[in-house]
């Protein structure tokens, strides 16, 4: 089993950027299409025909109509975008995150996202990232969560607080670079090992 990324900067999308307006703000529209972009070259990887960048549209957060057979997860942030895929019947749900190392998280803000059930190691900028990719996983799962406090983080394992049985099955990866910190994290199906393969952008 295993889940494909990649990460893109900003300079990869020069020359698109007469592409139609989905947000009003430049910024925005420009994230958007950074990672439809992403979506667009692992589908190519994954053998599939991609649809043009205009048309890709996930539904439900994770299911792309064009690639049924497939689960996705976007983030990004001023400058890069991260897309993740996995083949949709060995995994329940997906979910990715991405910040800026140089990111700052008010110390007062952790009681919005963390638990007194949680028990992992890590920057407060790193537990905010493994939390937000875990509750996507979680969420693209079919759980019923609604906040960032609701998904428990033991060691490398996560789970719904409504659903701790869970645990064994749901996994995540904290990937550092000098820029960027990233989550990818994953709803398994099974106890097969997960491998994540990074694919480069050419």
């Amino acid at each position: 089993m295993k889940i494909d990324y990649i990460l893109l900067k900003d300079h990869q999308l020069k020359g698109l950027e007469q592409l139609p307006t989905v947000f009003s703000h430049p910024e925005k529209n420009y994230s958007h299409y950074l990672s439809r972009m992403g979506i667009q070259y692992l589908s190519k990887v994954l053998g599939a025909l991609p649809p043009p960048l205009d048309k890709i549209e996930l539904v439900d957060f994770q299911h792309i109509k064009a690639l049924p057979g497939h689960i996705f997860s976007v983030s990004h942030t001023k400058d890069c975008a991260l897309v993740a895929s996995a083949q949709a019947e060995k995994f329940k749900g997906i979910g990715v995150d991405i910040e800026r190392v140089h990111r700052t998280i008010k110390v007062d803000s952790e009681k919005y996202f963390l638990n007194s059930d949680d028990s992992f190691q890590g920057s407060l900028l790193e537990k905010w990232c493994v939390k937000e990719a875990c509750f996507k996983a979680l969420s693209n799962s079919g759980e019923a969560i609604k906040l960032l406090q609701e998904a428990v983080v033991i060691d490398n394992n996560f789970y719904f607080k409504e659903n701790p049985q869970s645990r064994k099955h749901n996994c995540y990866e904290i990937i550092k670079n000098q820029e960027h910190i990233f989550v990818i994290a994953y709803c398994g199906i099974g106890n097969s090992q997960v491998n994540l393969n990074s694919v480069n952008f050419i």
